[in-house]
């Protein structure tokens, strides 16, 4: 579980992101993406806004990636609804721009998986 973070905090991680993770945390394809995806498992909207900050989480570096499938299956509820939503996260958000997210948060980002998590696509 991620601890609480400051909105001073948020602001500093978000001024110091690589301009790729930053472009992906500000595209409307990436809340078009997210929208749709819980829109699919027929999440409710405010669920679906909760989603979108863990996956902001995860790209600001606050949420390491192996535990982001703990933290939507806290959000959702269903560990197998949470795994189906973290797969098409991975694929449709953070697989554009997985490389950045290694070399800005280190290999311990997507190398240190929680038990049955989705790791990001194509981490070691």
């Amino acid at each position: 579980m991620k601890r609480a973070v400051t909105s001073e905090e948020l602001e500093q991680r978000y001024e110091t992101l690589p301009d790729q993770i930053a472009a992906a945390f500000e595209s409307v394809n990436t809340s078009r993406n997210i929208f749709e995806i819980g829109r699919t498992h027929g999440l409710a909207i405010d669920t679906i806004g909760r989603i979108a900050e863990e996956v902001g989480y995860v790209m600001l570096g606050l949420l390491p990636a192996g535990e982001f499938v703990a933290e939507l299956n806290r959000v959702v509820g269903d560990r197998t609804k949470a795994e189906r939503i973290a797969a098409a996260i991975n694929q449709q958000v953070f697989l554009p721009i997985r490389e950045v997210m290694k070399q800005t948060y280190g290999i311990e980002w997507a190398s240190q998986p929680a038990a049955g998590a989705t790791p990001v696509p194509g981490a070691p």
